[in-house]
């Protein structure tokens, strides 16, 4: 087991030799062989509604990996990576597409202005009941308690309302998101909106008047008159797998219908929050339906030929970009992820 003092270095080193123009020609035959789907956040400065996930991911490391990744990719959409099927032997170079989780605003942060310098089309996946900051996610609320109180208040607090509201309260050392991650989906947002207040928090609407992390209705409709894609991230950022077929209209299937039409697309792809995927029988229940062009984890590039329903992706975020496709060309070569693509 790599020890945490050094994994830092060997990660950065790994990454430096894969963007090294000695393994260009290995990076491009293994990415031949994958279905190439990178996806970020929050890309900027830190803030308290992301301070709990943020990397370092500032608008500077986006152009680097968009430059190093342009010299050896064609950066395409993820619509056409979608559609591409089993064969990329026949194009110059392999293709990758760029995708943002979350439905933060890359205009406000200089991204949507760096992918225009590049030439570059992208895909936002929204979260549709945070469009026009009408609401925070759950777990971005969670970030901004932790940031902008101190520990003692928000465990104090959450330990009370555990009692009050009937779930576990955290244990010694535990974090505020790791021990929300166990609520029971159906009560998050109003958990998260009472443990905002109990700590003595600004208003919500105030902080999101103040910070308006999300895309709004116009921003949408500029992103796509600009190229981009729009795809769907659920209604309110659930742990999907703890879905009944009951939560699936409201969750999933009307707000996904209400996007495309009210944005006027027609095909639109789905990403896990968390990759944390329906259970098997909702998922093939929910694909059949034809609601969703592709639904898409996080657990590195896919085998190409690997069914749309099954498609993932890899997190350029927290690691050197040269590990990250160091890393998911592993996960895609080892045996189980070959027979998934086999099997398709």
């Amino acid at each position: 087991m790599m020890s945490a003092r050094l994994e830092p270095a060997v990660k950065t080193a790994v990454g430096v030799l894969v963007q090294s123009r000695l393994l260009r020609t290995a990076v491009c035959r293994s990415a031949r062989r994958t279905a190439n789907i990178l996806y970020y956040h929050h890309v900027g400065a830190s803030t308290p509604h992301y301070q709990a996930f943020h990397s370092g991911c500032t608008a500077s490391k986006f152009a680097r990996d968009l430059q190093w990744l342009s010299s050896v990719f064609e950066i395409a959409t993820l619509g056409d990576i979608i559609a591409c099927g089993r064969d990329d032997t026949t194009l110059e170079r392999p293709r990758l597409a760029i995708t943002f989780d979350d439905g933060f605003d890359v205009r406000t942060s200089g991204v949507m202005q760096i992918l225009d310098d590049c030439r570059v089309r992208a895909t936002t996946f929204v979260i549709t009941s945070c469009i026009d900051n009408q609401r925070m996610m759950w777990r971005h609320m969670l970030s901004a308690i932790q940031a902008l109180t101190r520990e003692i208040v928000w465990r104090r607090e959450f330990n009370e309302l555990s009692l009050a509201c009937h779930f576990r309260p955290t244990a010694r050392d535990e974090g505020l998101l790791s021990a929300a991650a166990r609520w029971d989906m159906r009560h998050k947002d109003e958990w998260a909106a009472l443990l905002w207040s109990r700590c003595g928090l600004p208003p919500l609407r105030e902080y999101l008047e103040e910070t308006r992390p999300y895309f709004t209705w116009t921003g949408l409709e500029q992103w796509l008159a600009a190229g981009h894609s729009v795809g769907f991230h659920t209604h309110t950022h659930p742990f999907c797998s703890q879905l009944q077929h009951a939560d699936m209209d409201h969750e999933l299937v009307q707000p996904a219908l209400d996007l495309k039409r009210r944005l006027g697309i027609s095909q639109l792809p789905l990403s896990y929050p968390f990759g944390d995927r329906l259970q098997p029988a909702l998922e093939r229940t929910l694909f059949d339906r034809g609601i969703f062009q592709a639904l898409l984890g996080i657990k590195g590039f896919s085998p190409r030929g690997t069914p749309n329903e099954k498609l993932e992706r890899a997190g350029a975020e927290a690691d050197h970009i040269g590990w990250t496709l160091f890393r998911s060309a592993l996960v895609a070569r080892s045996p189980a992820r070959r027979a998934q693509g086999d099997a398709a």
